[in-house]
C-alpha cells in the first residue's frame, strides 16, 4: 500500500479498520440542495472505493455568511444529509452533464 493511503486507515487492531477521508471539491451547481447532496456522496464515494462501510460522517461548511444567507446554507446541508441517512445495500454513484441545465449533477442509486 502506498504511505498516502496507509495514513488513511486506522487499525482497531481486531480486524477492522477506520477509513478517514475529506473531500474539499466544490460540486458545480446552481442549487443548493443539490450542491450539498453532490458534496456528500463524492465524500461517501470515497470510502465505498477503499471497501469500507460509511458509519459516521462529520460535515464542514466554510460559508461567506455576509454574501450567501443563512437559508441557503441550510438548504446545502439538507442536500448534504441525504447521501448519508439513505439506507444503502449497494450503492452506485456517477457524475454526469445534464443537456438541459449544463450542470453536472450527481447520481446514486441504492
Amino acid at each position: 500500500m502506498k504511505p498516502a493511503m496507509m495514513r488513511r486507515f486506522y487499525d482497531l487492531g481486531n480486524g477492522t479498520s477506520i477509513i478517514s477521508t475529506t473531500d474539499f471539491f466544490m460540486p458545480i451547481v446552481d442549487n443548493p440542495f443539490d450542491f450539498g447532496r453532490i458534496a456528500a456522496t463524492n465524500a461517501i464515494s470515497d470510502i465505498f472505493a477503499m471497501g469500507g462501510k460509511p458509519i459516521m460522517a462529520i460535515a464542514i461548511l466554510g460559508w461567506p455568511i455576509n454574501t450567501l444567507s443563512p437559508d441557503i446554507a441550510r438548504e446545502v446541508t439538507e442536500g448534504g444529509a441525504l447521501p448519508a441517512v439513505r439506507p444503502v445495500s449497494r450503492w452506485r454513484a456517477d457524475t454526469l452533464l445534464t443537456p438541459r441545465s449544463r450542470s453536472l449533477v450527481s447520481r446514486s442509486q441504492a
